[in-house]
């Protein structure tokens, strides 16, 4: 209930993510509690800053390893652990990620998660093939996954798809079209469709009423999951367009 209660508000990454899930904890002790707690304590660190981020972030860690402690064939606290693998050391054990989906092939969370840990090491190929198996599970995913699955695509060069997923989002929800109209630009810019991505950016602004700082502010301040391609990449990419 908690989750399906976040994930419509689609945002699925705010302060006090955690807190309830600190509950199933202290009431069941098992591998499941912890790794929900250890899971959400990782997203909420992408909205709290300096010594609560590290904070939060030691929290998860320490959750993650009690789940797997617990119970070392928990698909989620699996995928966790080579997630928190990739963060504290660079090194993807793929093992782990084949070894949690072989536990849980159908299961949303886990596959996401499994994209997730492999596109952070620099598979974006499996990761694509992770995210479209979470698709295909919960096609009405939260804008996150979506966001992620383009990332994936781009890194990937599959252009075309990742294109396609743009103008998806951008028939959907409020939220998600913001986020399809942003990726449309700059994957037209990137892919030397200049005039179309200057038509394209201003048409939007003009739209949202946006300056390019309030663009670049709404970015910055959205919770990437330790991923820094967003504040950088697309924001040049944006810098480039609104200067020509």
């Amino acid at each position: 209930k908690l989750d399906v209660a976040t994930y419509k508000e689609n945002i699925s990454i705010v302060k006090g993510l955690a807190q309830p899930y600190e509950k199933f904890v202290e009431k069941y002790k098992n591998s499941a509690a912890y790794a929900l707690y250890g899971l959400r304590l990782l997203q909420e660190t992408n909205v709290v800053k300096d010594e609560g981020m590290m904070d939060g972030y030691n929290k998860a860690v320490r959750a993650q390893i009690q789940a797997y402690k617990l119970d070392p064939e928990n698909a989620r606290a699996i995928y966790m652990k080579a997630i928190f693998g990739i963060l504290n050391s660079g090194i993807l054990d793929e093992d782990l990620l084949e070894k949690a989906v072989s536990i849980a092939p159908e299961s949303f969370d886990v596959l996401y998660g499994v994209g997730t840990a492999y596109r952070l090491g620099r598979k974006p190929l499996r990761a694509v093939e992770m995210y479209e198996k979470a698709l295909n599970i919960a096609p009405l995913a939260p804008t996150d996954t979506k966001l992620n699955y383009l990332r994936a695509l781009i890194d990937s060069k599959k252009f075309n798809k990742a294109e396609s997923v743009s103008k998806e989002m951008m028939g959907s929800d409020k939220h998600s079209s913001y986020w399809g109209n942003l990726f449309l630009i700059y994957i037209k810019f990137e892919n030397d469709q200049k005039d179309e991505a200057i038509r394209l950016y201003k048409e939007f602004s003009k739209a949202k009423q946006l300056s390019l700082d309030e663009i670049i502010s709404e970015i910055t301040s959205y919770p990437w999951s330790w991923d820094v391609w967003y504040k950088i990449t697309l924001v040049n990419t944006l810098r480039k367009i609104d200067s020509l």
